[in-house]
């Protein structure tokens, strides 16, 4: 019998499941079964992977959509039930390397207190570009660092990762410890899924390790629906919201629900800022239906088509021939993710543009050779059409220098004397917000936390 079970699951993206299927075929090793899990796709996809691929694949068809969880969980009891050694999630949109599977298997097959390896993802049309390797929680930020994201591969990666989460899309998984654990929790429906997974199999005392020479590329995409509406914006804010909640040390709840508090008006003062009312909406119910315990599938009434709204970065560029674009005094990461998403921005406009980056930071010009860069000391203001100040966050400036127009990865711009008064206004805003909105925030989230630690994972 073969020992591992690969468990790839796919809804309605035919094209990319033939694609991680035949590079999985490609593998140096083939000592697994390819199960297949069709999450009730409605394109045709189960049909054709059964006539192309016959009995090279174990294919399981299920009758409705559950989710990434519930997909999963349906391949990983088939897995269990036939007494294979090593399950891996496979997400349907990724490319495997030829020795990606065999890492991780002889990886596990030399260890005993490892229950999860992953694999490094890098960007599909990037190859060289890391987009996640693993992650730890930090619970004075409130979030799962990246700690490589957006690095170039190469030798400085360490091969070896030792950290608190691993994605699904690529990992392997040890069934005798599996069994201890228990299955994803399928109230997530989508996102964070695998965060909560991987938190209590370290709460069991066993280790999350990524072997960063197993390699896939991965899209990155957002579903074809997340893009025309609020989806993903639902599912990621209500699901991350719980997850650390969760798992989070009692010390940290008033301070993450705090944080939450202010993410939350953050995210509506901007909303209200771009006129994205449909957004506004979705942001509200998300933390609405945590704090009700609402979860699984959205209901109906929560996701939204997105507004139609003015392209602020192409107005502001608009007869614009050389830019600036000046870095930030964040994490090499971050800046590096801020950075190329504007650039990205930037090109999907089709404008001719001479963009030059001002920094100081040597290793930031090293990950980025391909532009041309200058010193903060040599800057001049006046040799650009304009001069882009990278932040955190347009309501987070102090203080705002003129001359500058400020710009967040949360396509937030802060151009007018009107928009530098929006901005100053935050803070007495959302003291309004806090002090209405704090208190009904603690008390459902602390009668929440005993429920949510409470065995809610499905059963083997």
């Amino acid at each position: 019998m073969k020992e591992i079970a690969l468990v790839l699951c796919c809804f309605n993206k035919k094209e990319d499941a033939i694609n991680a299927i035949e590079s999985i075929f490609k593998s140096t090793i083939q000592n697994f079964d390819l199960i297949v899990v069709d999450n009730a796709s409605t394109d045709g996809t189960a049909e054709f992977l059964a006539e192309k691929y016959g009995e090279k694949i174990i294919l399981i068809v299920n009758e409705v959509n559950s989710g990434a969880g519930g997909g999963f969980n349906t391949g990983l009891r088939y897995a269990l039930d036939k007494g294979y050694k090593y399950s891996m999630t496979v997400d349907h949109d990724v490319i495997f390397m030829e020795d990606t599977i065999e890492i991780l298997y002889d990886f596990l097959e030399k260890t005993s207190d490892v229950a999860i390896a992953g694999s490094k993802f890098c960007h599909m049309d990037r190859p060289n570009i890391i987009q996640w390797i693993g992650g730890d929680i930090d619970f004075e930020k409130f979030r799962c660092n990246n700690d490589y994201g957006d690095l170039t591969d190469g030798e400085a990666i360490p091969q070896l990762y030792y950290c608190d989460v691993a994605i699904l899309g690529a990992s392997m998984v040890r069934n005798e410890y599996l069994r201890k654990v228990g299955l994803l929790d399928e109230c997530y429906f989508i996102y964070s899924e695998d965060i909560d997974w991987c938190l209590r199999f370290k709460k069991q005392g066993y280790k999350i390790a990524i072997c960063t020479k197993s390699k896939v590329l991965h899209k990155f995409s957002m579903s074809a629906s997340s893009k025309k509406n609020t989806s993903a914006t639902y599912y990621y804010r209500r699901n991350n919201f719980r997850t650390l909640l969760k798992h989070m040390p009692n010390k940290k709840v008033l301070p993450y629900l705090e944080h939450i508090v202010k993410d939350l008006f953050k995210g509506l003062y901007a909303c209200n800022y771009q006129k994205k009312y449909n957004t506004m909406k979705t942001l509200m119910y998300a933390y609405d239906d945590a704090l009700n315990n609402t979860f699984g599938k959205a209901p109906d009434g929560r996701i939204f088509e997105h507004d139609t709204v003015e392209n602020k970065l192409e107005n502001l560029l608009k007869n614009k021939k050389i830019i600036a674009l000046v870095d930030t005094d964040e994490h090499i990461n971050d800046k590096l993710g801020k950075i190329r998403a504007l650039i990205n921005k930037i090109n999907l406009l089709k404008v001719e543009i001479s963009i030059t980056l001002v920094t100081d930071n040597q290793q930031l010009v090293e990950q980025l050779p391909e532009m041309k860069t200058v010193s903060h000391s040599t800057f001049k203001l006046d040799s650009f059409d304009c001069a882009l100040q990278l932040c955190s966050h347009i309501f987070s400036v102090d203080e705002f220098q003129q001359g500058y127009i400020y710009i967040d990865s949360f396509n937030n711009i802060c151009e007018t004397e009107q928009d530098r008064q929006y901005c100053k206004n935050f803070e007495m805003q959302y003291n309004l917000f806090y002090h209405a909105y704090f208190p009904l925030m603690v008390d459902k989230a602390q009668a929440l936390i005993p429920v949510w630690n409470r065995k809610s994972v499905v059963e083997l």
